[in-house]
């Protein structure tokens, strides 16, 4: 999945600055309304839709809400804005959650701007816009208006600050390293951020005290890209037996693919491919690294290498451009063969085992 910077918070913001130098993420979005007024309007935006949900659970349960929801679709913008200047009637504040309402922004955005020229006191107007093209006039002049919520997928850093943020959500926390098995034990940065959750939730509630790397070893599910990564493992050991053995294995079980389960061997073998040329990416971009003289320190860090960093920086020693080279002609050649009908389990079991015999250190008289 794509990955992206950490929004920028309001603490940023020059005193006197206008409402649209407020930034805050999904995930500290009830600390800031614990600590601070709400907004007149906050702009629920990015693509992931736990943190979307998050937010608007945040919002609406704003102390003395009476909440008022409906779908820009079916909605006129004036009834909105109408339903939004209404007095709360039992409650303290009215919240009026605008769902869907990218459209809405993007053709109304002068309505919305006169709105909030001067908003009602007790009213807040909660707009959830998945995607925005900022680039329009009226977007730009909104944002400047706005307190935008920010959930867009967070990336590598940002994924270790959602397990920790979820755990203290859940009432606990965790221990140094847990978040790092945690995320590897689901299969990487491609695991749905419901599924952290949910695991999250499950390991904190499981046993009293914080929770380690051991206990999400005993506890955690294991995902499917997990599956895919320890086949890489294998190869990565130079172990022909243990990634034949690993392949069966997937071939069997099927992989994960966001709702559904690929059980397709040709569907597998094009999952898998993908796998084995992430890899492939990697090596070559830490083999021109290592040949630009960067510090191991560093080549791990960018590469975002977790675990195992010294067989990765071995790995690395080992291959030469050359070798690199031949492997990127192995991967192509299975491509090719399993578009023109190659049967999957042959057309893998010859590619994987030529990756993992690559993988072999060399005799000790070889490099003599």
């Amino acid at each position: 999945m794509a990955r992206r910077r950490p929004a920028k918070d309001d603490d940023d913001a020059p005193p006197g600055a206008p409402t649209g130098a407020l930034r805050v993420s999904a995930l500290d979005l009830r600390a800031r309304l614990a600590a601070a007024p709400p907004a007149p309007c906050y702009l629920v935006s990015g693509e992931e839709a736990f943190l979307r949900a998050e937010a608007l659970a945040a919002l609406t349960a704003l102390p003395g809400a009476e909440v008022g929801e409906v779908e820009a679709a079916s909605a006129s913008l004036a009834a909105i804005l109408d339903e939004a200047r209404t007095l709360p009637f039992l409650g303290q504040r009215r919240v009026v959650v605008v769902r869907g309402a990218s459209d809405l922004v993007a053709e109304h955005a002068d309505a919305l701007l006169a709105y909030l020229a001067a908003p009602p006191e007790a009213a807040t107007l909660v707009l959830e816009a998945a995607k925005l093209d900022r680039r329009r006039k009226g977007a730009k002049a909104l944002l400047e208006r706005v307190a935008l919520v920010d959930c867009e997928p967070p990336d590598a850093a940002g994924l270790m600050a959602f397990i920790r943020a979820r755990a203290r959500a859940h009432g606990g926390e965790l221990a140094r390293g847990a978040d790092v098995a945690l995320l590897e034990r689901l299969g990487g940065h491609d695991v749905a951020l419901s599924a952290l959750d949910a695991e999250v939730q499950k390991l904190v509630t499981a046993a009293p005290g914080p929770v380690t790397a051991q206990r999400v070893a005993a506890l955690a599910s294991v995902g499917s890209s997990e599956e895919s990564f320890a086949l890489v493992d294998c190869i990565a050991r130079g172990d022909v037996g243990a990634t034949l053995g690993k392949l069966q294995t997937i071939l069997r079980d099927g992989l994960v693919t966001g709702a559904e389960r690929a059980r397709d061997p040709s569907a597998i073998a094009f999952i898998l491919l993908g796998i084995l040329r992430w890899d492939l990416g990697r090596l070559l971009r830490g083999r021109a690294m290592l040949e630009a003289g960067r510090r191991s320190s560093e080549i791990t860090s960018e590469l975002k290498v977790y675990r195992d960093k010294d067989r990765f920086l071995a790995r690395l020693r080992r291959a030469s451009r050359d070798e690199l080279g031949r492997r990127h002609e192995w991967l192509r050649q299975a491509d090719a063969a399993l578009k023109s009908g190659g049967t999957a389990f042959p057309v893998l079991t010859t590619l994987l085992v030529r990756l993992a015999r690559c993988e072999r250190p060399a005799p000790a008289h070889a490099r003599a």
